[in-house]
């Protein structure tokens, strides 16, 4: 028990730390380009990240929302690079002044009124520890609403195009499939940030091909390899290691342009939990022949902590846990087949 008293410090310090960075559910709009077809975004007071692009002049992106009496309306708009893109936010409700004048190209409904906030491009970039990524904050509005209401958003740039995220609400939480799916979620904002999928895969890739060449090539075999029905636990025992290795890959990207805050603190611990959760597949599992009933307990556990923390690129649990269901019921069979 005295060896695994480190490891489940650090899954306790992981769960307190989670609640300190800013994490947002992810979302994609399409098609947004007009007040008819504005993005809708339920449950405005939770958190949730945005990521959209301008990518022409005189374009603007809509969003709607309802927001009811006394809860609170946080927006806040970031870009991935450092340019010149400034995007300017427009918040349209009933409640506001109709008298405000807006650029002739962005639509607003019958009877809205408006805000305009400016953005202004910080010296220097944020640190965000979950994906982990570099952004830049360029604006940030924050409201308590007086009367229920529809509002409007609508984000442009008179003069330059680029990527932008929108940040809406201020409420922390994830259902139990958003959380799962966050692996999937990260690599569809480096695609968005503009990353090639061959460079976000690649410490993966590189993780699995070299564990396995470690496992099953012949004249350099370092670990003993499982029998044919236990091939599913090295694979998605590299694959944990691999995601750990991407986590840190992103990271070290991320601080080129962001400075070292305590949120790095947060994605070492992502860095470090894939590893570890993959050095126990390959403990338990290592030159296995036949899995006592502890092991598959341990494995199973070593499957769904693997999703709780986004180890092996969700692929990796399914593997481990498939094998395991491939184990067990092929013990059953043997033994019922030998009564």
């Amino acid at each position: 028990m005295k060896r695994f008293i480190p490891f489940l410090t650090l899954l306790l310090l992981s769960v307190v730390f989670i609640p300190t960075g800013i994490a947002h559910v992810p979302l994609a709009p399409h098609d947004n380009t007009s007040i008819e077809s504005a993005f809708h975004i339920h449950e405005p007071t939770k958190s949730w990240a945005i990521y959209d692009e301008i990518h022409e002049s005189h374009e603007a992106k809509y969003y709607t929302l309802e927001m009811h009496r006394g809860e609170r309306l946080h927006i806040s708009i970031f870009t991935p690079e450092e340019s010149d893109f400034s995007p300017r936010l427009v918040i349209m409700s009933e409640n506001y002044d109709s008298n405000t004048s807006l650029p002739d190209y962005i639509e607003r409904p019958v009877g809205y009124g408006v805000i305009i906030i400016e953005g202004k491009r910080p010296a220097e970039a944020d640190y965000e520890p979950f994906t982990p990524t570099s952004y830049y904050n360029i604006l940030e509005f924050d409201e308590d609403v007086n009367e229920t209401a529809i509002y409007y958003l609508a984000i442009f740039e008179p003069e330059n195009t680029g990527k932008f995220g929108l940040a809406v609400g201020h409420i922390e939480s994830f259902d139990v499939d958003e959380w799962i799916s966050v692996p999937i979620d990260v690599v569809n904002i480096h695609l968005w940030e503009g990353q090639k999928i061959i460079f976000i895969l690649a410490p993966v890739i590189i993780s699995l091909i070299v564990g396995l060449g470690l496992t099953f090539w012949p004249k350099f075999t370092l670990i003993s390899p499982p029998e044919i029905t236990g091939i599913f636990f090295p694979i998605g025992g590299f694959l944990y290691i691999g995601s750990g290795v991407s986590v840190f890959t992103q990271m070290a990207v991320a601080l080129t342009r962001a400075p070292v805050g305590a949120g790095v603190t947060v994605t070492s611990i992502f860095v470090t939990i894939p590893i570890l959760l993959g050095l126990g597949v390959m403990r338990i599992t290592n030159t296995k022949k036949d899995f006592k009933r502890n092991d598959t307990i341990k494995i199973g556990g070593l499957g769904v902590l693997g999703l709780i923390f986004w180890a092996g690129l969700i692929v990796g649990p399914i593997i481990i846990i498939s094998g395991l269901i491939i184990i067990l019921l092929r013990s059953y069979f043997f033994d019922n087949n030998n009564k």
